[in-house]
Formats: C-alpha cells, sequence, structure tokens
C-alpha cells in the first residue's frame, strides 16, 4: 500500500512538473511578437550598403518604368512563394516598398508570418531615392 502511495506521489509530480513546463513554454512563446519596423531612405541605403535585400513589390511593368537602385522585383501577390528564391536566411535585413505604402505593408506582414524578423517597411518609393 505504501508503495502505491509513493507512486501515486510520484507520478502527480512528474505530471505537475510537465504541465507546468508545458504552459511556460506557449506562455514564452505568444509573448514574442514580431513587428515591421519603419526605416527612412538614408538608413535604407546604410542597410543595403551592408546587405540588407531591397524589394520592390509593385507589379512588373510598375518595376519596368522606375525602381529604386539596388531593387529587386517581387510583387506582393507572389511575395510569399518566391521570397525564400532571394533570400533564404530569415535573419537578412528585407525593406520593402511600393508605390504608397499598402502593397509594402501587407507584404512585410506576409514575411513576418513566414518567419523572417529583420523586415523593414520604407513605404513609397517616393519616400528615397538611392
Amino acid at each position: 500500500m505504501k508503495l502505491v502511495k509513493k507512486l501515486i506521489i510520484l507520478i502527480s509530480l512528474l505530471w505537475l512538473i510537465t504541465g507546468c513546463e508545458k504552459k511556460e513554454s506557449v506562455a514564452l512563446d505568444s509573448e514574442v511578437e514580431l513587428s515591421v519596423l519603419s526605416i527612412n531612405c538614408d538608413k535604407t541605403e546604410e542597410e543595403v550598403n551592408d546587405g540588407a535585400i531591397l524589394i520592390d513589390v509593385r507589379s512588373e511593368e510598375e518595376y519596368k518604368l522606375s525602381h529604386l537602385d539596388q531593387a529587386i522585383n517581387i510583387p506582393v501577390d507572389v511575395i510569399e512563394e518566391e521570397i525564400v528564391n532571394y533570400v533564404v536566411d530569415k535573419s537578412t535585413p528585407v525593406i520593402l516598398y511600393c508605390r504608397s505604402g499598402n502593397r509594402s505593408s501587407n507584404a512585410a506582414q506576409a514575411l513576418l508570418k513566414l518567419g523572417y524578423y529583420k523586415v523593414y517597411d520604407l513605404g513609397a518609393m517616393d519616400n528615397c531615392q538611392i
């Protein structure tokens, strides 16, 4: 009988310890909230020179008409599928822009969901000429 009580106590303690562990890790995971960072023109040029990837999320036609130097074109409607072809390391800084700032904001949110965590939104292309 004493052995049964000891086993019940031991199992209860193990269950309690592992139950708390799981809850704590979930809480830690949910507390980590990534957000899109704003960036200005001067900082964009500096970041690109340091290895950031500058992405124009407008259509291919808009990109062909004009774009910022060193920018690659990945339209917002395909960025989730195409980003891995250009940016494999999710810690690489990525700077996004478009015509008005709306598409770049949407693309930035999509990249955060994919696990990229150094995501900058320059907003409108007119904000910068590098």
